[in-house]
């Protein structure tokens, strides 16, 4: 089994090769999906910085600032090669500075009055561990935002059919982790105030050229680097074979979460010992309206 420091190393090799496919074939195509995810940042904050794991080329940064011009905002990526392109994109704006490191290592984080993240958690070690380091890394009435891709993204569609060809040939895991977040978020201090699968078209020139930017410019570049030439032309066999020629167009669904941390989070012992998680949120607007989050 690959060690941790391996896997990280991989998966940092293959996101410095794809960050400029990527970042021309991807990041046009996700564009919808960041509106939705920024939409929810557009709101007034408490005092604190922005940051974004998983930040990529930077397309995010450039939208966060728009809303937040006044913000400090930092951006943090495993890959350099993305944050190279990320620097690029923003080096004209003083108040953003990019980190290479550890999505999931927030002590180096300001105190945030919001985090956003788009299609990074799925790629993380352990996804529900880094979600609930997220909203810790929260100041009170902060805000998170986070859209990612889970296992099913679409019933029908290039996605579903790169998944499958890999199923055929790897024994894939289980996704239990997806089921585990909401649960992360309130053990972490926050309201959950959206978990919405979110849908918008995207088109392709055909299955083959879907196929190739997967594979050069998105999360198949780990796959070329692991299994080769000759496993991957087996693959791009079997996917073809089960795709239809011609343009591709398709409503790919990803999951948004949107959590606000409470202005007041403890824990007290409940009755029957039990310890219970107690929320103040909303000190301000609603006059220390207290939420009960469980045990």
């Amino acid at each position: 089994m690959m060690s941790e420091r391996d896997r990280k190393m991989a998966l940092t090799v293959a996101w410095d090769q794809a960050a400029i496919g990527y970042d021309t074939y991807f990041v046009p195509r996700f564009e919808p999906w960041l509106r939705d995810a920024c939409a929810r940042l557009a709101v007034p904050l408490p005092p604190g910085g922005l940051v974004i794991p998983c930040c990529g080329t930077g397309p995010e940064l450039v939208s966060l600032h728009q809303l937040h011009p006044e913000r400090e905002i930092l951006g943090v990526d495993l890959s350099s090669g993305m944050l190279q392109l990320a620097y690029q994109r923003t080096r004209h704006l003083p108040l953003i500075r990019t980190q290479t490191g550890d999505a999931t290592d927030t002590d180096g984080w300001p105190p945030c009055a919001g985090v956003l993240s788009l299609f990074g958690l799925q790629q993380m070690q352990d996804p529900p561990l880094a979600l609930r380091r997220w909203v810790e890394a929260l100041v009170p009435g902060g805000l998170l935002s986070v859209m990612f891709w889970p296992s099913e993204v679409e019933d029908e569609g290039p996605f579903s059919w790169f998944r499958q060809a890999i199923a055929r040939r790897l024994s894939l895991p289980v996704p239990t982790w997806e089921a585990a977040l909401p649960e992360q978020i309130e053990a972490a201090g926050a309201e959950l105030l959206l978990d919405a699968a979110v849908a918008h078209p995207m088109e392709h020139e055909s299955a083959l050229s879907f196929f190739e930017a997967m594979l050069t410019s998105g999360p198949g570049r780990s796959l070329v680097l692991a299994h080769g030439d000759a496993w991957i032309d087996e693959l791009r066999s079997d996917f073809v074979a089960h795709a239809p020629a011609g343009p591709l167009a398709h409503r790919p669904r990803a999951r948004h979460l949107v959590a606000r941390r409470g202005a007041l989070y403890f824990r007290i012992n409940g009755p029957f010992g039990r310890c219970i998680s107690v929320a103040v949120v909303d000190v301000a607007v609603a006059g220390a309206a207290v939420v009960v989050l469980g045990a």
